[in-house]
């Protein structure tokens, strides 16, 4: 396809486009070297063209890359979430440990009630505050394991779309890859006709082209063009 979105083979099923009027000189048979020819088409229409049918592929690649980095920051978050969780399931660890320890000197204290009823009112009031501080954790544990099964299946939704917007991209450069082939051919062939006569093409004489404003100017350095074979070094 060529960049106006038209098949350059002539596919019937390719969507059709307004063509892009350019001017083209009538070949001169005359022995004579040409003089320099700028072939000059219209730059602002040229432009509004090119974004008439590559504005949607940019804004997509604009989108892209804006869901990329908020992928990015999500999972950051989600990272952070299962740290906090870590810790707290350690701290609850080492309440429970506490727990046992306590539980432990009040069955000592139970043993020796008469004599150390004292120590076991101690005891008693530190195995109530250690179970308080347990039930909190298993609450508080419980609760950021909620928040993690949710962010887990966000997590899940958002590398679908991921993968989605993936085959997207890929797709959209490969469209640009071919657009820009079929334009370097369509330049190929306007500095043909633009900068060979007759007689350069009989003669096979190579002459030199360039591309200066999306212009095409003859007799310049850049690159050259065999007139009877078309080979360029474009």
């Amino acid at each position: 396809m060529d960049p106006d979105g038209r098949d350059v083979q002539g596919n019937p099923d390719t969507p059709k486009s307004n063509p892009v009027n350019i001017n083209i000189p009538q070949f001169k048979f005359s022995a004579a070297r040409p003089k320099n020819y700028r072939f000059s088409p219209e730059t602002k229409s040229a432009i509004r063209e090119f974004w008439r049918h590559n504005g949607k592929t940019i804004s997509i690649a604009v989108v892209s890359l804006v869901m990329i980095i908020l992928f990015y920051s999500l999972n950051q978050s989600i990272t952070g979430y299962v740290t906090r969780a870590n810790s707290l399931e350690a701290r609850l660890s080492e309440t429970n440990a506490t727990l046992q320890n306590t539980v432990a000197s009040y069955d000592a204290c139970k043993t020796d009630l008469g004599s150390t009823k004292s120590s076991f009112e101690t005891c008693s009031t530190n195995l109530n505050s250690r179970s308080k501080e347990f039930a909190s954790c298993t609450a508080e544990k419980d609760a950021f394991k909620t928040q993690s099964d949710e962010l887990g299946t966000l997590l899940s939704s958002c590398n679908a779309d991921k993968e989605g917007l993936s085959a997207t991209v890929d797709s959209v450069t490969n469209e640009f890859k071919e657009r820009k082939e079929a334009y370097d051919t369509l330049a190929k062939s306007a500095a043909r006709l633009s900068c060979c006569t007759a007689l350069d093409v009989i003669t096979g004489r190579t002459v030199g082209w360039g591309i200066i404003d999306n212009s095409i100017t003859c007799g310049s350095s850049n690159y050259t063009i065999n007139c009877a074979t078309g080979a360029t070094n474009y």
